[in-house]
């Protein structure tokens, strides 16, 4: 049996955060142009901080290797940026009378559509930069690039006086997927670009 209710919420969030509703809450004076400028640069000067103030948490406390942890631990410090540019889309949801949900702007009528927009994209962007990030280390190490691969990517850690915390590892791959990637939609695809 279909949830005609669920159905129709879909829509209507689709609905909330259309062109022509966007429009008139633009007349109305609740979006102005300043704050999908801000939402699509916010997360550079956040990103830059967080890993300034690792880089100086590790150096304060006199680790060699400071450079090298500000990269292992960007994982973490990207998911306070995801925190803070979600308070932020909460907040100027809240400004233009729209729920955070109606971002996303999900409709039955489009989702056939909408997949497969996103396998197009796929093929389009994805695989060509996937081959990219392979054949370019290929071509500069030639043979030994698996043995240069985790070099590439970051610089080394000296595995010998530097332990990684296993909660790192947990949080990177548990924690940081799930908020890093509905963030930047929310960002970028569901607030900037209407």
């Amino acid at each position: 049996m279909v949830d005609h209710t669920a159905q129709s919420d879909l829509s209507s969030a689709a609905a909330k955060n259309g062109i022509p509703a966007v429009r008139q809450r633009a007349r109305e004076g609740k979006v102005r142009w300043t704050w999908p400028l801000v939402v699509c640069f916010i997360r550079l000067p956040l990103l830059l901080l967080g890993a300034a103030l690792t880089y100086a948490f590790f150096a304060l406390r006199g680790n060699s290797d400071a450079y090298a942890m500000t990269f292992a631990f960007s994982n973490f410090y990207l998911t306070f940026v995801n925190a803070n540019t979600l308070f932020l889309l909460y907040r100027l949801c809240q400004d233009e009378g729209i729920r955070l949900v109606e971002l996303i702007g999900v409709g039955r009528e489009q989702l056939l559509q909408d997949v497969l927009l996103g396998l197009l994209w796929f093929f389009v962007l994805y695989i060509p930069f996937a081959l990219g990030v392979m054949l370019v280390p290929l071509l500069v190490y030639d043979s030994g690039v698996f043995e240069q691969f985790q070099s590439i990517f970051a610089p080394p850690l000296d595995t010998t006086t530097t332990n990684l915390p296993l909660w790192l590892a947990w949080w990177g791959v548990v924690v940081f997927p799930l908020i890093n990637a509905p963030t930047e939609e929310l960002n970028y695809r569901g607030y900037a670009q209407q």
